[in-house]
């Protein structure tokens, strides 16, 4: 069985994260995405509520096969992927997991909490949504790219 995962802030949903849910959503059986609570990376300042952005990803996945994860917006501590990663692997034991995210995610990654062990354990699809140019790690085998405009 295959599980897709699309985690971030979607701070708002928009239109493009839309094309990329639509463009992943039959490659697996599964597919989810997981809006996170306390991103590392993210201004709280500027972000909108937790309540709020759950609120427009239902509406904006209104009548899809997709679900949502309440993992991250449920956690009370910063969301690293690694903590995510664990919890998929447990939740859905069995499960062959791949993680969707945008090429400037992707060029940042070394730098990601416990990353040898996220890509130990899971596969990536990487949308190419601009020029961001990305070392190629030896460590980055199981990564599948696709161009991406919107």
């Amino acid at each position: 069985m295959k599980l897709g995962f699309f985690g971030g802030t979607f701070n708002p949903p928009h239109n493009g994260h839309k094309l990329i849910i639509d463009q992943c959503k039959d490659r697996f059986d599964k597919f989810l995405v997981i809006p996170n609570g306390f991103s590392p990376d993210i201004n709280k300042k500027y972000s909108i509520a937790s309540k709020h952005r759950m609120n427009m990803l239902k509406l904006m996945l209104h009548n899809q096969d997709v679900n949502i994860d309440m993992f991250e917006i449920e956690s009370l501590n910063t969301n690293y992927t690694y903590y995510t990663i664990q919890h998929l692997l447990k939740k859905y034991n069995g499960y062959h997991l791949t993680m969707v995210i945008g090429k400037d995610q992707l060029k940042n990654i070394h730098k990601w909490y416990n990353y040898d062990f996220i890509l130990k354990n899971i596969d990536i699809i990487c949308f190419n949504r601009g020029k961001f140019e990305v070392d190629q790690d030896s460590k980055i085998k199981n990564i599948k790219f696709i161009d991406f405009c919107f």
